[in-house]
C-alpha cells in the first residue's frame, strides 16, 4: 500500500481545515511559522469577519456585538475598510461607568434604562465622538496577509493586545487574530507543545499577587475599578480570602439581552453574581458548554491547582471559552495565588519557542 507524503509546507490548501480534519501532526513551529494571518481558522472557521464603522451609534455597536456573541470587532472606514480601530464590550463598559454615575441606579427600573442613556447623551453618540477615547482603549495593531501567525502573537504579547487586525495589500481589512482564537488552535494541536505535561507549579507560570474586589462593594463600583485599571476581569474573594467568583466585561453580554439585568449593577457584587448565575440566560448559555470535572454551576470560577499541568490548563480555556483560568490551593480553602490568562499562554509559548530555536 502506498504511503501518503506529509506536505513540506502548510500553503496553500493542506492547512485550511488544520487542525480539524488534517490527517497529519503539525508541530507548533510549524503553525506559528507558516502559517498565514489570512488563514481560515481566524477569527472562527468559516465565519466572517464582523466590523463597524464610525457612524453607527455606540449602542448600535453594542447590539451587534451581543447579535455575533463576540467580545470585540474593528472599526473600519465606511469608504475605503481601512481598519480605524477596535470597539469591544469593555470599551462600551468603560463609557458607560464613566457617563453615569452609581445614584442613576439606586431606582432605575428597567423599562428606563434606554432614558437614562438618552439622558446621558450615550444613546444617540456615535462611535466617532469617542474614537480618540478608543484609541487610548484599545489601539489597533495590524500585519498583513501573508505574515505568518507568530509575528501576530509576537504582537499581542508584546502590547498585551487581545486582538491583531489583518490587512490585504490595500490595506483593507480581511481578517482578525484574537488571543482566544489562537490559543484554542494551538491546544487542537498540544501533543507538539513541549511544556504540555508540566505542571504551573514547575514552570512558575500564572503565580502573581492578584488584584481582587470584595465582595461587598457594589456590581457599579467593580465595573468602575476595571475600567480605572484598564482590565477586562477581576476576581471576587468572599471574608476569608477564598475565590467567590469573577466579574467580567464579558457579564455586559448577558446585561444586554435582559434590561433588567442593569438594575442588578446596584447590588452588592456578591449578589450580582448569584443574580447572573442563576439567570434562565445564564443557564442556557451554559448548557451549552462542555463539561469537564469542573462543575461550573458549583463553582462558578474555573479554576486550577498548582499541581495541574500546562495541557490542561489550554484545555479548560478552550472548552469553557473563557479568558482566564484562576489557580486555588485546595488546601487553603480555595484561595486564589494566580491566574494564567490568555496572554499568559501566548508570553509562554513565544518564549518556549524562541528558546528552543537553533
Amino acid at each position: 500500500m502506498a504511503t501518503q507524503q506529509k506536505p513540506e509546507s502548510l500553503d496553500p490548501l493542506p492547512h485550511i481545515l488544520l487542525p480539524l480534519y488534517s490527517p497529519y501532526t503539525y508541530s507548533l513551529q510549524q503553525f506559528l511559522k507558516e502559517y498565514k494571518c489570512s488563514g481560515f481558522l481566524f477569527p472562527r472557521l468559516f465565519r466572517s469577519v464582523v466590523a463597524v464603522t464610525p457612524d453607527i451609534t455606540l449602542l448600535d455597536a453594542f447590539k451587534r456585538l451581543l447579535l455575533h456573541r463576540i467580545l470585540g470587532m474593528p472599526i473600519v472606514d465606511s469608504t475605503t475598510l481601512k481598519p480605524l480601530g477596535n470597539f469591544g464590550i469593555k470599551d462600551f463598559m468603560s463609557i458607560l461607568v464613566s457617563r453615569i454615575d452609581e445614584k442613576d441606579f439606586e431606582s432605575l427600573q428597567k423599562d428606563q434604562f434606554y432614558d437614562l442613556l438618552n439622558k446621558k447623551g450615550i444613546a444617540s453618540m456615535q462611535i466617532s465622538a469617542v474614537m480618540e477615547e478608543l484609541g487610548r482603549m484599545d489601539p489597533a495593531y495590524i500585519v498583513k496577509v501573508n505574515d505568518p501567525v507568530e509575528k501576530a502573537i509576537d504582537i499581542m504579547v508584546n502590547n498585551n493586545a487581545s486582538r491583531v487586525l489583518v490587512v490585504d495589500d490595500q490595506g483593507h481589512l480581511s481578517n482578525v487574530i484574537t488571543q482566544f482564537r489562537a490559543v484554542a488552535v494551538i491546544t487542537s494541536i498540544l501533543d507538539t507543545v513541549s511544556d504540555a505535561n508540566r505542571t504551573l507549579k514547575e514552570l512558575n507560570l500564572g503565580f502573581k499577587e492578584l488584584i481582587t474586589l470584595p465582595d461587598n462593594i457594589t456590581a457599579f463600583q467593580a465595573f468602575k475599578v476595571l475600567k480605572e485599571k484598564n482590565l477586562s476581569a477581576l476576581p471576587v474573594l468572599d471574608e476569608r480570602g477564598a475565590l467567590l467568583g469573577n466579574l467580567s466585561v464579558s457579564d455586559m453580554k448577558l446585561l444586554g439581552f435582559n434590561l433588567e439585568y442593569f438594575t442588578y449593577l446596584r447590588l452588592p457584587v456578591r449578589e450580582y453574581l448569584q443574580k447572573l448565575r442563576h439567570s434562565d440566560l445564564a443557564r442556557l448559555i451554559e448548557s451549552t458548554r462542555l463539561q469537564t470535572l469542573t462543575e461550573t454551576k458549583s463553582n462558578p470560577v474555573v479554576a486550577v491547582r498548582p499541581e495541574d499541568t500546562f495541557g490542561l490548563t489550554l484545555k479548560l480555556l478552550s472548552l469553557y471559552r473563557v479568558h482566564r483560568v484562576y489557580i486555588a490551593e485546595a488546601a487553603a480553602q480555595g484561595k486564589a495565588v494566580g491566574v494564567v490568562a490568555l496572554y499568559d499562554v501566548l508570553k509562554h509559548i513565544m518564549q518556549t519557542v524562541a528558546t528552543a530555536a537553533p
